[in-house]
């Protein structure tokens, strides 16, 4: 009998096939954290990752009956919440005694309304979930009393949703464990090899979009680099030699980032991140260190090509600082990818075009990829608290729209229909400018999507 279950839930995305591979092959690192303390602790643990669907119903039955959990614990983004709902009520048909537990961001800013409103779910961990995990399992597991000295959960008891007070953060992240990594042998495993790493958690920007920084209490804690390096060097030795940084920013200790930087250097590995154009245009020379120490793409949230819209969304660039830190980086020979955004609250039509003729302007001058989406209100963003404030509606409750590609406010100035219509013109003139390695690069990633559904097919 195992202890707990951990279930990643389907997601609804259309897309997910082809360009969110990776996030199929491997455990969520959120997953392999706690997972992780646990094994450590003496638990049974089991994970299924259903990211790309569940093959069936009567798979997951024999799965739940084969292997019999005492706690199923699922992790939903804010898009995966009706599957694993859906889930969890399947859990408690099958094992009517079975412990439902979810976490994640989506659950840990809605976990009041969704206690009151999803009778099959027991208990919500809020923020982060390693040591709040770990108790209660001690708990439910082993002693089995009360649930009202357990920091950071909500829970049913009776009639009555319970709110403990919240778990302070993990100030020393060197000393959790390193994540399990399982790979998920039906998906895209002989395909894709990059690995992720968690170097930091938190984010320092107040970008009202954004729930980073909220998910963290606000707070930016970083692991050493020693500890990091060591991570890295244990993958390695296994064969991995391509690695993506997942922090909202890693460069935000510019110190701290270089000492890392140098430590890779005698790896041999190449690697991808994301960064903040503030930080590179204040430090010209550190994309050169970071080509050096393998790094070969990093991403910035560009958001806009309005001055008046970054300031009004708190994203605290400039668009000087974001030509220079294109500019810093490319002339190194690393590969650039800008994110912007379409409706924010405050645009007009006029900023959007402006924000597409500096898209484009960006793709021509400095042979960067551009990626479009659409601003959503996600929980836990200051546009999904305080929507009257920033004037827009949200115009749907089902969750399983709630992607970046799909509008679902109305703003004070432009329509979802007007805002669709703006992404898909950004996402033509990306298609259009897009450079060609990148275009090389997006049909060599469909290719072997489309090889791997067929070598699906042909296995019956």
């Amino acid at each position: 009998m195992t202890d707990v279950l951990f279930i990643v839930p389907p997601t609804p995305l259309p897309i997910s096939t082809i360009f969110l591979r990776a996030i199929s092959e491997y455990t969520p690192l959120g997953i392999g954290y706690i997972d992780s303390l646990l094994t450590k602790n003496g638990f049974k643990t089991s994970i299924k990752n259903y990211y790309l669907g569940v093959p069936n119903k009567a798979e997951l039955e024999n799965t739940l009956k084969d292997i019999k959990p005492k706690v199923v614990a699922l992790t939903a983004m804010t898009e995966m919440f009706n599957n694993a709902y859906k889930i969890a009520k399947i859990c408690k048909e099958i094992l009517s005694k079975v412990t439902i537990v979810i976490g994640g961001p989506h659950v840990t800013f809605l976990d009041t309304k969704i206690l009151e409103e999803y009778e099959c779910i027991d208990i919500i961990v809020r923020n982060e979930g390693e040591l709040t995990f770990l108790e209660l399992m001690q708990n439910l597991i082993n002693n089995n009393i009360s649930l009202s000295n357990i920091q950071g959960i909500t829970y049913r008891n009776g009639n009555a949703i319970i709110r403990n007070p919240p778990r302070a953060l993990i100030n020393n992240l060197d000393t959790l464990p390193f994540p399990n990594r399982y790979t998920n042998e039906e998906s895209f495993s002989k395909h894709e090899k990059t690995i992720g790493i968690i170097s930091s958690r938190g984010c320092p920007g107040r970008c009202i979009f954004c729930s980073a920084a909220a998910m963290s209490g606000g707070a930016y804690r970083k692991r050493s680099p020693e500890n990091v390096i060591e991570e890295i060097e244990s993958l390695a030795m296994k064969g991995n030699k391509r690695f993506f940084f997942m922090d909202d920013t890693i460069t935000a200790d510019v110190v701290r980032f270089e000492k890392i930087c140098n430590l890779l250097k005698k790896l041999n590995l190449t690697w991808t991140c994301e960064s903040r154009v503030d930080v590179i245009s204040e430090n010209e020379e550190l994309p050169t260190l970071m080509y050096n120490a393998g790094c070969r793409s990093v991403q910035f949230g560009v958001e806009t090509g309005s001055p008046e819209v970054l300031e009004n969304i708190n994203k605290g660039i400039q668009l000087d600082q974001i030509e220079k830190a294109i500019q810093y980086t490319r002339k190194t020979g690393i590969d650039v990818v800008c994110s912007i955004m379409i409706g924010h609250y405050c645009d007009t039509l006029d900023t959007s075009e402006q924000t597409l003729r500096f898209g484009e302007y960006l793709m021509k001058k400095y042979i960067v990829a551009v990626i479009y989406s659409i601003t959503t209100p996600y929980p836990g963003t200051a546009i999904f608290k305080n929507p009257d404030k920033f004037g827009i509606k949200i115009q749907s409750e089902n969750f399983n729209h709630y992607y970046a590609m799909n509008p679902i406010i109305d703003t004070k100035n432009l329509s979802r229909r007007q805002i669709r219509n703006l992404f898909f013109d950004g996402m033509m003139s990306a298609t259009r400018n897009m450079p060609s390695t990148w275009k090389n690069y997006y049909m060599a990633e469909i290719n072997k999507s489309l090889q791997y559904l067929n070598e699906k097919i042909n296995s019956g």
